[in-house]
């Protein structure tokens, strides 16, 4: 590009359409770098999310675990509302031991479900979903060091980290378009040019 603009100003009759090969090839380059680069950043920037709400769940259930085993109230409720009540998220199901849901947050097509016999069933679907992409997280209720239940977390990935996931497809449609558009540009400006010579 730069090559081209440089010969333009030394000669203004050098003609951008006869160095079409060239610059189709700067573009392909151009195009090729931003989308290597773009595949590059959004795959580093999702895997330190998932690793984010994969410690977020952890704590999460030594949250829970501790609220089940420890009677000291005041730390509970504020444990309770500066960690568990921050997910606003992560889809999260948690299940007792008969795997059944006991507690779900941030599943948006649980909420609109009143029939609670099938909004269990929706949330027995979502937890085989969840099981396949997170491994659940186990929790044991205890008292004075006698076990007495447990719990089991299970979670999926946030909405903003599925929508990245599609972020380099979407990037790299657009810069797929731009580089179409361009081509089509040099060949119906290299065709005028030869109906301009024939004339």
């Amino acid at each position: 590009m730069i090559w081209i603009l440089a010969n333009f100003k030394e000669d203004p009759t050098f003609n951008l359409y006869s160095e079409r090969k060239s610059f189709k090839w700067i573009v392909l380059a151009i195009s090729v770098v931003i989308s290597a680069s773009s595949i590059v950043y959004t795959s580093q920037l999702v895997q330190r999310i998932r690793e984010r709400e994969s410690k977020q769940i952890s704590l999460y259930a030594k949250t829970l675990e501790y609220l089940s085993n420890e009677g000291d109230l005041p730390n509970a409720v504020f444990i309770l509302e500066e960690i568990v009540d921050a997910n606003n998220t992560i889809p999260v199901i948690v299940a007792n031991e008969y795997g059944e849901p006991d507690f779900y947050k941030n599943i948006s097509k649980a909420d609109g479900i009143s029939d609670p016999e099938k909004r269990k069933q929706f949330l027995l679907e979502e937890i085989q979903v969840m099981r396949k992409q997170h491994e659940p997280l186990l929790v044991t209720l205890a008292e004075q060091g006698q076990i007495y239940g447990y719990k089991t977390i299970y979670y999926k990935n946030s909405e903003l980290l599925n929508r990245l996931k599609f972020y380099p497809y979407i990037q790299l449609s657009v810069i797929a378009i731009f580089g179409l558009i361009v081509f089509a540009v040099f060949n119906y400006s290299r065709t005028a040019e030869q109906n301009r010579v024939w004339v």
